[in-house]
């Protein structure tokens, strides 16, 4: 007999496909029925549920439209799943009420004859009840009142329901039987292409073995397979010429491997690493480097794995990549990060390590080291005036006579800009650095000769010495660093020692900056006020406002030493504009008294911004007072230093009706020809010249200059530190105009300036 596999195939295809219809076939009949004698059964147990509602909710319904009743046994069916239909009807059969739209207001005498011959036989639910709507339904019946409650269920309705249930169970049925008909469809489909597959897999095999050696034989790097029980060359890709210099010819020849090239300072290394690595069986990394054939020296990054081929047979696979730049690359951010590369010596991160594990090394052998900072003096000038790249040179040539005078076991570092850094080990008396701080002094002192200029600078250097000074590194820098700027405010060119006198004035400095904001929180700030009379007639014009800072713990800050510091740290911006307001508002209060009264506020520098205008007019709107009773007071030297960026500021002031002041006039340096541009309309000669005034000509000529001066620009002058009679008289016989000093009063409070000053008007 001839045996067709197509054929048999087509026909094991039908027999699944069959039995698989009829198997579905058969669950979903048996599904259906199931349900369908379950519903039956469920239905006397709901139907006497639904009954039992009725009983209770009836007598509230039976006075209702029939339109609610309906509403009602609507509500009441939709309850149940699958859906079942109510229906009161008469013991006459006429209709009550029904969830079902379709009955009518004949009379269902016979249903109710159904019912009733049932209920005789002991039974209130019949599986066919025939005359109730068009088609036949199973029904419960139940009596109440001469009212039959009768609950139907409808075939239908049970078909919906059992659709509803089994709707993904029939969905998966029809979804696998399209899933077998497909996969018979795609299995068919194969076999046809099969062979045609085959031989494109076969093609497509060889064109990826041809690509895979061109791909190799194109690398930058080489592929190997090294067999570790030999340590034999299994295989080793083209890139073997390019990198190492060799083609695999080369190694395979004389019985050689890429290994046998490493660096002889990299062969222990990489011996203990290629071990472990082998013995893990895990990747591996390894960096080295090889001497290749031209004599040069490469870094390799050398990936691979070794594997156990068969039980006892291991190889190692790997590739070798040429990392030459990028290790070079990483070797010049590591200089970098450690070298200046101006000077070429270390930087302030390799000195601070230096410093650190130098300190450290001192603390358990008792070793003393001293760190010198040394600042040039007259740098920036250089710098500005010869430009940078010529003060950049200016730096090396320095940074290599320090070298040539600085002794091996000391080291020597760049801090940045022209600042530089040594530290001395092992020092044996104090003598020894003075010593080296005279050399670094008289060798920087010399000229240096660069292109055609010879340039002219020197040093100031500030020394801290561990133990003495301290054992922690970064007190040691803020220590130099404070002993040298104590050599740049005496002119510089020298050293300095720290001193703990130094240290506690700079503790002191930074327990006034950390106190500002305290203070002003818990209002330890507080305004004087010191008269500002007529000098001939003893009349209160005005007064000036003085701040005053008493402390809980330091006492009482004079405004000389803290004002500067807020100036620095910013904080006179937050301190400044608390005075003003409560000038203005202070202000307000004495005008009730004196309407002419003038208020002389003292403004700093960091105040003088283009807001101030608006600032200061905003408050004089608010506390209704005029701007002639405003006088702003401000130093000579501010004037001076800033003139172009002030000038339009307090001529916009100026403008608003507030006068100023010069204070402090005739200590600073002011250009006598900006005086008649500036908007001010007093000069307030300094307490400087009025202390020695009654013995001193100088004093004597020097104020008749400032009020000669002030006359030809009709300015007022006011007089400051007056604290004598004879004082008094003297500036009285120079024509002076106004005073204010201790002779009048000295500074007071807001209450006792009122009840002394303001009670008489």
């Amino acid at each position: 007999m001839h045996f067709n596999p197509k054929l048999s195939i087509k026909r094991l295809y039908l027999i699944c496909i069959g039995a698989w219809l009829v198997m579905i076939s058969s669950l979903l009949i048996s599904s259906y029925q199931a349900d369908k004698v379950d519903a039956f059964h469920r239905l006397s147990f709901k139907a006497e549920a639904a009954f039992t509602q009725f009983e209770r909710h009836w007598l509230d319904l039976e006075s209702t439209s029939p339109a609610m009743k309906n509403d009602y046994l609507h509500q009441l069916a939709h309850n149940f799943k699958p859906t079942l239909h109510f229906s009161a009807l008469t013991t006459h059969g006429k209709v009550i009420a029904s969830s079902l739209n379709n009955l009518t207001q004949l009379s269902y005498g016979p249903v109710i004859k159904q019912f009733e011959m049932a209920i005789d036989h002991g039974q209130s639910c019949l599986l066919i009840l025939n005359g109730l709507q068009q088609r036949s339904v199973s029904g419960c019946g139940f009596l109440h009142d001469n009212i039959f409650f009768i609950a139907s269920l409808q075939n239908s309705d049970i078909f919906k329901y059992w659709i509803k249930k089994e709707i993904y169970f029939i969905c998966f049925s029809f979804l696998s039987l399209l899933l077998l008909l497909t996969i018979i469809f795609l299995n068919h489909r194969q076999k046809q292409n099969s062979q045609k597959d085959y031989n494109q897999l076969k093609s497509n095999i060889s064109k990826q073995d041809d690509d895979f050696k061109r791909l190799v034989s194109n690398l930058p790097g080489v592929l190997y397979r090294l067999k570790l029980s030999d340590q034999s060359l299994d295989y080793l890709s083209h890139g073997s010429a390019q990198l190492l210099g060799y083609p695999p010819e080369y190694f395979l020849k004389n019985q050689i491997t890429p290994f046998d090239l490493i660096d002889k300072d990299d062969q222990s290394s990489f011996k203990q690493e290629s071990k472990s690595a082998h013995f893990s069986l895990k990747p591996f990394e390894m960096v080295y480097r090889v001497l290749t054939a031209q004599k040069e020296h490469k870094w390799i990054l050398d990936r691979g794995r070794c594997y156990e081929l068969t039980p006892g047979d291991y190889y190692v696979e790997g590739v070798m990549l040429d990392i030459t730049e990028r290790e070079l690359v990483r070797q010049q951010i590591e200089y970098l990060a450690v070298q200046d590369p101006l000077t070429e010596l270390f930087n302030r991160f390799r000195f601070n390590d230096e410093l650190v594990q130098a300190v450290s090394h001192a603390k358990m052998t008792n070793e003393v080291l001293a760190m010198l900072f040394i600042d040039l003096d007259r740098f920036k000038t250089i710098n500005d005036s010869l430009g940078h790249q010529l003060g950049d040179r200016l730096l090396q040539k320095v940074a290599q006579r320090l070298q040539t005078i600085l002794p091996e076991h000391h080291f020597l570092a760049r801090m940045g800009g022209d600042e530089f850094v040594i530290l001395m080990r092992n020092v044996k008396k104090t003598s020894d650095i003075e010593t080296l701080a005279n050399g670094i002094n008289q060798h920087l002192r010399r000229v240096f000769r660069i292109d055609t200029y010879e340039l002219h600078t020197s040093c100031s250097i500030g020394i801290s010495i561990c133990p003495e000074h301290s054992e922690h590194s970064h007190i040691l820098w803020r220590y130099a660093d404070t002993a040298m700027y104590q050599v740049k405010n005496r002119g510089g060119d020298g050293f300095q020692f720290f001193t703990q006198e130094m240290g506690d004035m700079v503790q002191h400095r930074i327990n006034i900056e950390h106190s500002f904001i305290p203070s002003f929180e818990n209002r330890y700030f507080e305004l004087y006020y010191q008269p500002q009379v007529d000098i001939n007639t003893n009349e209160l014009l005005g007064c000036e406002a003085l701040i005053r800072w008493f402390h809980p713990e330091m006492g009482s800050i004079s405004p000389v030493e803290f004002i500067p510091i807020a100036e620095e740290t910013g904080f006179i911006q937050t301190l400044g504009n608390w005075i003003l307001e409560q000038c203005f508002a202070q202000l307000k209060i004495w005008h009730q008294f004196k309407s002419d009264f003038v208020m002389c506020i003292n403004i700093s520098a960091a105040q003088i911004t283009p807001d101030l205008p608006n600032r200061l007019h905003k408050l004089l709107q608010d506390n209704a007072i005029p701007a002639t009773s405003i006088e702003l007071e401000i130093t000579e030297s501010l004037l001076m230093e800033n003139i172009d960026y002030i000038l339009p500021i307090l001529n916009e002031i100026q403008d608003i009706g507030i006068r100023f002041a010069i204070d402090d006039f005739g200590t600073g340096y002011s250009s006598l020809s900006y005086l008649r541009y500036l908007p001010i309309n007093k000069l307030k000669i300094d307490r400087a010249f009025v202390m020695n005034i009654e013995n001193n000509q100088d004093d004597i000529a020097m104020v008749k200059a400032i009020v000669a001066m002030a006359k030809s620009l009709n300015l007022i002058t006011l007089a400051e530190g007056i604290e004598t009679e004879s004082q008094l008289k003297l500036l009285q016989s120079l024509h002076c105009e106004r005073y204010q000093g201790y002779y009048f009063n000295k500074p007071l409070d807001s209450d006792t300036f009122e009840s002394l000053y303001m009670n008489e008007y």
